[in-house]
């Protein structure tokens, strides 16, 4: 009798672990004691007040949008259920809406995760169990009834399974190589939706390609003597100019300029090429998303040797601490900025080429990690409004195939697939834990609205929203 191979023992070593953790357990949900109102205030804890109010009153909205913001709580509660320990690179915040279209640098459009604040290394059920709940409860936030709700979160769990299942007969090139992009996305995802999802998908391409790093820097900027600054949107786009007194702006940004330019010293000789050729000469405080509102975020203004007529935006995020490290064996990394850059690099397809880290000090004088990106570089959602439930669950498949790749090319795909198995039950415990947590995220969202309403957490509304 010849030998196991190493890729059956892989598989093997995941069937094993069911004798640990049997599948059907996946779908139990258990809280201890939590305070939702304490964990909220301690996840923005030294985050700059007004951008934290912002979140806080997009998070009242509705029990998806208290979901999306609380990342941290989920992942303390996951922590305290029983795991796999099957560990690959985590997103770390992997509902829906952090899954997207983006422009790579061949142009194509593929459709990827598009966040990373939280990414760490963990049991790659946490993500799978994030992504089911928020599939469950994208479809409560829509109107759907509690079977319709659940059906997504078994379509999400089942488009998951199945591709790990295919990445677990396919060679490791093959799997790092794999994406979704425009043909597939029409070809393969979006017929199953039927007229309106392909139609929708067409049209979301469309808006896509308009938004592009240079449309939005003119939409954010505008010309006057010969320069090119920020201009001011509410409160979602501050010049630097409106925040300080001028001569401390002035300071600010000649700081800010030092890091970028240590920063680009520490490029390889072809980044460092490209992104040399750009001067730093503004900066804005910039609020975008939900997740990310309270995040601490600048829109930095590039001109390529005084050609005022082709800006460049890109942003530098505040890197903290992601909500799982505190309940995973802690990896080895220089600073959060390590961290982010390299989950992201091993999940997506192909990061922006301008992803990075910088150091510098904030307003308040504090010495902060910030990623850099692009901003908007074909970024590109779906209206479900266009496409109905057809085009939903294409949507939910969709997601549960990029996290399933992320997870196959991070972790190992061989001993994920000898787990979950082939019949249905980990889809259906998956389920039902969809629907355990949804239940436990719209109690936690009546709480948080009860300590809005009496003061305990302060809102602040913006007109854009």
């Amino acid at each position: 009798m010849s030998a196991a191979s190493p890729i059956e023992k892989d598989r093997d070593s995941g069937k094993s672990v069911r004798k640990r953790l049997p599948r059907k357990e996946l779908g139990s949900f258990t809280t201890g004691s939590r305070d939702v109102i304490s964990l909220f205030h301690k996840a923005n804890q030294g985050k700059d007040p007004e951008l934290v109010a912002m979140s806080a009153a997009e998070m009242a909205r509705s029990p998806y949008a208290f979901f999306q913001g609380s990342a941290k709580l989920m992942a303390q509660d996951l922590a305290q259920q029983p795991d796999t320990g099957l560990r690959c690179q985590l997103i770390g915040d992997a509902h829906p809406r952090n899954f997207g279209g983006y422009g790579l640098p061949g142009r194509e459009i593929v459709f990827d995760a598009v966040d990373f604040d939280e990414t760490y290394e963990g049991p790659f059920e946490w993500d799978l169990k994030r992504l089911v709940t928020g599939a469950l409860l994208t479809g409560v936030d829509r109107g759907a009834s509690g079977r319709q709700a659940k059906k997504m979160a078994h379509v999400a769990a089942q488009s998951y399974l199945e591709a790990i299942r295919g990445f677990d007969r396919e060679p490791m090139l093959t799997v790092w190589y794999s994406q979704l992009d425009d043909d597939d996305s029409v070809a393969v995802w979006a017929e199953a939706g039927g007229a309106r999802t392909v139609a929708e998908v067409m049209r979301s391409a469309k808006r896509a390609r308009r938004r592009t790093n240079q449309r939005a820097a003119q939409q954010m900027t505008k010309e006057s003597g010969g320069k090119r600054r920020f201009r001011r949107k509410d409160t979602l786009l501050k010049p630097i100019g409106d925040l300080l007194p001028d001569a401390e702006a002035a300071s600010f940004l000649a700081n800010v300029d030092e890091a970028w330019q240590s920063h680009l010293e520490s490029l390889g000789r072809n980044r460092n090429h490209l992104l040399s050729r750009y001067r730093l000469v503004d900066l804005a405080r910039l609020s975008v998303g939900i997740s990310g509102l309270s995040t601490r975020r600048y829109a930095a203004l590039l001109i390529e040797d005084g050609d005022v007529s082709e800006p460049v935006v890109v942003e530098f995020s505040e890197v903290g601490a992601s909500g799982l490290q505190e309940h995973v064996p802690s990896v080895n990394y220089a600073n959060d900025g390590q961290r982010l850059v390299t989950g992201r690099r091993l999940i997506q397809t192909m990061p922006d080429p301008f992803l990075g880290w910088l150091n510098f000090a904030d307003r308040d004088g504090v010495d902060r990690t910030w990623q850099i990106g692009q901003l908007r570089d074909w970024k590109r959602s779906l209206d479900f409004s266009n496409t109905g439930d057809r085009g939903q669950a294409v949507f939910m498949k969709m997601c549960g195939w990029a996290l399933a790749r992320a997870h196959a090319r991070s972790g190992d795909r061989h001993a994920i697939a000898g787990y979950i198995g082939r019949n249905s039950t980990t889809a259906n415990a998956l389920q039902d834990f969809a629907a355990a947590y949804a239940a436990q995220t719209v109690d936690d969202h009546r709480e948080f609205c009860a300590a809005v309403s009496q003061g305990q957490v302060e809102v602040l509304m913006t007109r854009d929203r």
